[in-house]
């Protein structure tokens, strides 16, 4: 997955993120784990691909809307 975020802390290739992501058809988040495996700096913000560390399954996949 990519992601665009800023943060004031360092941060590294192989840190562990969490993310809470918002499910447009859900009251309720979908929470998943990844590792960071590279990024790069545009102007003030980050870009970086994550690598999910936790298998989403079909009911979590479903709920972030993306197919």
């Amino acid at each position: 997955m990519g992601i665009k975020f800023h943060t004031y802390e360092e941060i590294y290739t192989g840190s562990t993120l969490y993310f809470v992501i918002p499910a447009p058809t859900e009251l309720v988040p979908v929470n998943v784990r990844g590792v960071l495996k590279w990024i790069n700096q545009k102007r003030d913000d980050l870009i970086g691909g994550i690598e999910y560390t936790e298998l989403l399954d079909d009911k979590k996949f479903s709920k972030l809307g993306l197919f």
